[in-house]
């Protein structure tokens, strides 16, 4: 009888297991569309999922950090930070580096479009910090590209200047034309900004 309820237990602990680990695949699945630019997808298949299902709040904060990207990247303003401020408690708490990075940029990003650039300004160093500790290129690109950018728009530009020669390192290193273009791209923006011309040329 005993064995019995143990084969139970270990059922229904396997069960619970698999609904969680189906969830997170599930929104990894959603958040390669993201990725991959196919953002109406994405929403689609965000919208199907089921929030009461959820029975962890891991699982919880990377829905959050995705309905966060989502609602960025289809330029959708941030109402309120609660939900991504949950995920940056829960990926702090969880020692998950990158998915903690990506979720500062999206707080940092989203504030200085909404020009609260001091606090949005904070957040994406705080994602450069978290990102640092990872390996991931793309991430550590698409957070130092946005800081260099920022940087140059408020005329910071030793700043800029420090932060565009490590787009462009990391561009070099990836060796991703695409990257490159912008890296040189920052260049001509911040020498304009300066007034040089020729250098901007």
């Amino acid at each position: 009888m005993r064995k019995y309820k143990y084969y139970l237990l270990g059922l229904l602990l396997l069960l619970i297991y698999s609904c969680s680990h189906s969830k997170y695949e599930q929104l990894s699945s959603i958040n390669q569309l993201i990725e991959q630019d196919q953002l109406d997808s994405a929403e689609i298949k965000l919208d199907e999922v089921d929030f009461t299902e959820f029975n962890n709040k891991k699982d919880v904060a990377y829905y959050n950090l995705i309905r966060c990207k989502l609602d960025y990247r289809q330029y959708r303003p941030m109402d309120s930070d609660t939900l991504i401020n949950f995920s940056i408690n829960v990926f702090q708490e969880t020692d998950n580096d990158s998915l903690l990075a990506e979720s500062y940029f999206y707080k940092g990003a989203q504030l200085c479009d909404q020009d609260e650039v001091k606090e949005g300004f904070a957040n994406l160093l705080k994602a450069e910090r978290a990102a640092d500790k990872t390996s991931k290129l793309n991430l550590r690109h698409k957070i130092i590209e946005r800081i260099a950018e920022q940087y140059i728009y408020s005329g910071d530009y030793d700043l800029a200047k420090q932060y565009c020669e490590k787009n462009y390192g990391l561009s070099i290193k990836a060796n991703n034309k695409e990257w490159l273009a912008y890296a040189h791209m920052f260049y001509m923006i911040l020498y304009y900004t300066q007034g040089n011309k020729v250098k901007a040329k």
